[in-house]
């Protein structure tokens, strides 16, 4: 009977759109950030690699590693012949200045032991300049490892963010035996976690291009002006929140009077307040919750953004620290006979 009378109020409705409106602003913002957040760390893993060392073979830690992703074995050429393709397009200065040699792991390319893939360096190449490289298939090309000189046929050139080439999974096995220590290449996650990790003796080769650094700047400051309104918006609904709290406090003088001339002790009057509270903020939520995330998954669906539902953990973080301070209130809430 208290709770019906409450939220037939119209006050009460009032009260419970605005919270409403402001949970809901709050979750879009929360999502947002983090969508953005997802775009800085998914162009962070575009754009760099990192070259690990190791004397032994750490390839499984590396993959169930979660701050890591993509970690690939590799082995190292050096290269001399620049009769075909320039050094300079295909190399990794910050790794020694060697070529970076994958394995054909999943056969991708079906190649035989004297066959090749060239990864170019594609810094902004024309269609033109990509077209004349086709002319080097089936020709020969010379690289070095460990002294010694392996002569390979160009099945196939293609062009990527950063030069290497690809052997055959078996030609790659037998050559990496004759190592002295394990190479590895990985990308982490994002660039915080990336310099959480600096300490093991890790080099950076950083793959984005000039277009690349522009947009990822631009997430950056975009995701800096939603923090920013978010934390607003955070002080705004708890500022409401004091204000329609005091108000109800107030507008139910009368009715805790009425209570208490009726037999309802002082812990049962708060506990009445508390329920008010408590059932005005969590309604709030839980309206505020289904329509952000109704909205977020017609959005997911019409413009096909990678929008994640983890503003829900957050908005009920928020929530249940309004409701402590609807316990802390009720608790030292004086009643008046």
């Amino acid at each position: 009977m208290v709770l019906r009378s409450f939220f037939r109020n119209k006050v009460t409705k009032i009260y419970l759109t605005i919270i409403t409106i402001l949970l809901i602003a709050i979750s879009f913002l929360f999502a947002s950030v983090s969508y953005l957040n997802k775009l800085c760390d998914e162009e962070y893993q575009k754009g760099s690699i990192v070259y690990v060392e190791s004397k032994e073979d750490i390839y499984d830690e590396l993959m169930n590693n979660e701050d890591i992703v993509n970690p690939y074995e590799i082995i190292k050429f050096d290269y001399t012949d620049e009769e075909i393709i320039n050094k300079y397009n295909i190399f990794e200065y910050e790794v020694d200045e060697k070529i970076l040699v994958y394995a054909d792991k999943d056969n991708r390319y079906n190649l035989k032991d004297d066959e090749v893939v060239i990864n170019y360096f594609d810094n902004n190449l024309s269609n033109q300049d990509k077209e004349r490289y086709e002319y080097f298939k089936n020709q020969n090309i010379n690289f070095i490892f460990n002294g010694n000189n392996i002569t390979f046929k160009i099945k196939k050139i293609e062009f990527k963010n950063h030069g290497s080439i690809v052997i055959s999974n078996n030609l790659f096995n037998k050559l990496k035996k004759e190592n002295m220590k394990y190479s590895y290449i990985v990308s982490f996650v994002s660039e915080s976690v990336f310099k959480n990790h600096k300490d093991i003796g890790v080099k950076e080769i950083d793959l984005a291009s000039v277009d690349d650094l522009a947009y990822s700047d631009k997430i950056k400051k975009n995701m800096n002006y939603i923090k920013y309104a978010s934390y607003v918006c955070i002080g705004i609904f708890i500022i409401v929140i004091i204000v329609v709290n005091k108000n109800i406090i107030s507008d139910l003088k009368n009715n805790m009077s009425v209570e208490v001339k009726l037999g309802y002790t002082n812990t049962q009057v708060r506990l009445n307040i508390l329920k008010r509270l408590f059932l005005l903020h969590l309604l709030s939520l839980i309206l505020a919750v289904l329509i952000s995330a109704i909205v977020i998954l017609i959005i997911k669906n019409i413009f096909t953004l990678n929008m994640s539902f983890n503003f829900i953990y957050k908005d009920i973080l928020l929530i249940c620290l309004i409701i402590m301070s609807d316990i802390l209130l009720s608790l030292i809430l004086k009643v008046k006979k």
